[in-house]
């Protein structure tokens, strides 16, 4: 008879104003952490009982002292808050960390518990001048400052919100409302764009984003047991980060509604057949050199794609077939214009696009629905009987 797995035993219940401990995954050794002079302070133990006698001494010793909060600039603690958070992805320490120390940078001599809106709102005022849009600054630049704040609002290190009520206009912007849409492709510029990619590898790759709106890094990860031929469904189960210099790292999706199964239209179907077929040739003509991870895309030797490949090249081919030029994330974005263009219900193009619940896609997309108005006042009136 098997024996039993022994059940992990349960850590007791640590009183306010103990510390955190907590066993790291990663390597196995006990971290512990606590508050020191406003900023969190971090250490190891080989134990347990080790973690939790040095948290209580160290914060014993703290209040022993007395000792006055220190004034944390705010690059100091961005950057001890970055070292901190643990729980990030790869991709997104690195993308978080370069925009900490350069986007960030006129930030960093303030001192954190000075730190008001008004220089976060000038600073603002600058991206946008520079043509950044209002979309970039709230979706990427600023966040990682916003849930940096969060924290340290969360450990009393500052008492108010600077990121809050800040305008993504200056007042000598033209009131255009559009600008802070996506520039996406239509059916006929994504069909010009395919004829353009003719022979090339990106060609399958963006038929794909374009017919189903799968994100780079699920392209990237995809595995052909994922394709169901005879169903003709698609399985998106992981997705590939990879910091440069380092190998890529295959992760679940971030949420329950990324994993999810599509149905492949006809014409992306065939091309996924022909590409299978054109995939087993050139394994057996590398022969052992092939390094068989079973993707779908992949470099000549059958390893990952890099991660900034498919958007210089389809950079390239945008600009050879005179398209919109967009991000490789732009063709996401695409599908899912199209999709609400042909009819189709926000919740189905939702569900498709892998997003946690409508609300978020209709956000996204508000502004792709032109016309809707028009047609729901003719529906108003017939049902008026006018």
């Amino acid at each position: 008879m098997p024996r039993k797995k022994k059940e992990p035993e349960k850590l007791p219940r640590r009183k306010r104003g103990t510390g955190t401990v907590h066993q790291r995954k990663s390597d196995g050794r006990w971290q512990y952490s606590y508050m020191l002079n406003g900023r969190r302070i971090t250490d190891y133990a080989d134990s347990y009982e080790e973690a939790d006698r040095l948290v209580l001494a160290a914060i014993a010793e703290s209040k022993r002292t007395g000792q006055k909060p220190e004034n944390l600039t705010v690059g100091q603690y961005l950057e001890r808050w970055l070292e901190s958070r643990t729980d990030l992805r790869p991709n997104t320490r690195y993308d978080w960390g370069l925009i900490i120390k350069s986007r960030l940078a006129p930030l960093h001599d303030i001192p954190l518990s000075e730190l008001t809106r008004q220089p976060v709102q000038d600073l603002v005022n600058e991206w946008i001048e520079e043509g950044l849009s209002p979309g970039t600054i709230r979706r990427v630049y600023l966040v990682p400052l916003r849930v940096a704040i969060v924290d340290a609002i969360q450990d009393s290190m500052i008492t108010h919100n600077p990121c809050a009520y800040i305008r993504f206009r200056i007042a000598e912007q033209l009131e255009d409302e559009e600008e802070d849409s996506q520039i996406v492709l239509d059916i006929a510029q994504g069909q010009a764009l395919i004829q353009q990619l003719d022979g090339h590898w990106l060609r399958r790759m963006v038929l794909v984003a374009l017919a189903l709106g799968l994100r780079g890094g699920e392209l990237r990860a995809l595995k052909w047991k994922d394709i169901d031929f005879e169903a003709g469904t698609i399985r998106v189960r992981r997705n590939v980060s990879q910091v440069p210099g380092q190998e890529p790292v295959e992760n679940l999706p971030k949420t329950k509604s990324g994993r999810r199964t599509l149905t492949i239209p006809q014409f992306a179907l065939a091309e996924l057949k022909q590409h299978k077929a054109e995939q087993n040739e050139l394994r057996l003509k590398i022969g052992t050199g092939w390094q068989d991870l079973d993707l779908v895309f992949c470099q000549d030797d059958g390893t990952h794609i890099d991660r900034k490949a498919p958007g210089a090249a389809l950079d390239i081919a945008l600009k050879h077939a005179q398209l919109p030029r967009i991000t490789f994330h732009g063709l996401r974005h695409s599908a899912g214009s199209i999709l609400i263009a042909l009819g189709v219900d926000i919740a189905t193009v939702s569900k498709i696009l892998g997003h946690a619940n409508p609300a978020v896609t209709l956000s996204v997309y508000t502004h792709m629905l032109p016309g809707r108005d028009s047609e729901a006042m003719e529906k108003y009136n017939a049902a008026w009987g006018s």
